[in-house]
């Protein structure tokens, strides 16, 4: 389980997308784009692109790229075990856990509870956008990204081991461990009809 926040160390992703001041739309519109996908990508960070952060930061090496390295490697830590229990990632028998493909960036966890059936304080945020309840349902907004695939978690696990042998928190190294169980019990093709393998992925 992940350790308390320790005092000016930030639990957050890095951004990804950004918003360019558009005009949030209601519901969809008629033509050849739907919504607007300043709209629908607003704040999101996909977890391999963050892993890809991750890594690139440990190779550049200096010191104030390996602070920003630690602190992703500690928001992947928060995201695997405070997962959003509106919308969870199946957690298989073997007791793996995985990543969803995005959250929203900023600050990582919910501040308050969303409802008895949605997220509570202190899980994680999803990415998503706000559009009414005519397309999003009773709350008005819309999840994107809240799906779990290979190889997202496939990047992130390689990218805890990194920041394992870098900074040598055992965390990194048991939460790598952790998705690899998922994705073995998961997504491995058991089945014995086709070539083996994994399965792309699951939606949650």
């Amino acid at each position: 389980m992940s350790e308390p926040r320790r005092p000016g160390r930030s639990r957050e992703l890095p951004a990804q997308y950004g918003d360019l001041r558009h005009c949030p739309a209601s519901d969809r519109a008629a033509g050849r784009v739907a919504l607007p996908p300043d709209q629908v990508l607003r704040n999101a960070t996909t977890t391999y692109e963050s892993a890809l952060a991750l890594l690139a930061l440990l190779r550049a090496g200096g010191a104030g790229d390996l602070a920003a390295a630690h602190e992703i490697a500690d928001a992947f830590d928060v995201a695997l075990h405070h997962d959003n229990h509106g919308d969870s990632v199946p957690a298989p028998v073997g007791g793996g856990l995985a990543f969803h493909n995005g959250y929203e960036s900023g600050d990582l966890t919910l501040l308050n509870d969303q409802g008895s059936t949605g997220g509570q304080r202190g899980d994680i945020r999803l990415s998503g956008f706000s559009a009414g309840s005519a397309l999003c349902g009773p709350t008005g907004f819309c999840l994107t990204l809240d799906g779990a695939t290979g190889g997202n978690n496939a990047f992130a696990g390689l990218a805890l081991l990194g920041a394992y042998r870098q900074f040598g928190d055992a965390r990194y190294l048991d939460d790598a461990r952790t998705v690899g169980r998922w994705l073995i019990d998961q997504l491995a093709d058991t089945t014995g009809t086709g070539l083996g393998g994994y399965y792309v992925g699951m939606k949650t």
